[in-house]
């Protein structure tokens, strides 16, 4: 299908804010952070740039972890803080205007 240049934009901006969401998760994610306190950063991110409310986000984090829904029990339940050496995964969709831009990004902590 082809694309109208505002949807080509459209896509561009979810990219641009996506590009936001990782430089906060660098900022954010450290040893001793807590689950909600980095999902907070995303969601906030991606709402103050004009995201659309319902996003796509998986976070993970440990030290055997493949996978962003991999986070097992005690990471669901916000009991799992990232230790230095766990890898966090994060798989979010920076969705404007309809259309969405996704993005898997693994982090070392």
């Amino acid at each position: 299908m082809i694309k109208s240049a505002a949807e080509i934009r459209y896509f561009e901006i979810g990219c641009e804010v996506g590009e936001m969401v990782i430089q906060a998760i660098v900022d954010t994610a450290r040893a001793g952070a807590s689950r909600n306190e980095i999902r907070a950063k995303i969601m906030d991110t991606l709402l103050r740039n004009g995201c659309e409310t319902y996003n796509l986000l998986i976070y993970g984090v440990g030290t055997a972890i493949n996978h962003a829904g991999q986070g097992g029990y005690a990471e669901r339940r916000g009991q799992k803080v990232p230790e230095h050496g766990d890898i966090i995964l994060a798989e979010f969709d920076a969705k404007y205007q309809g259309y969405q831009a996704q993005f898997n990004q693994p982090f070392v902590v």
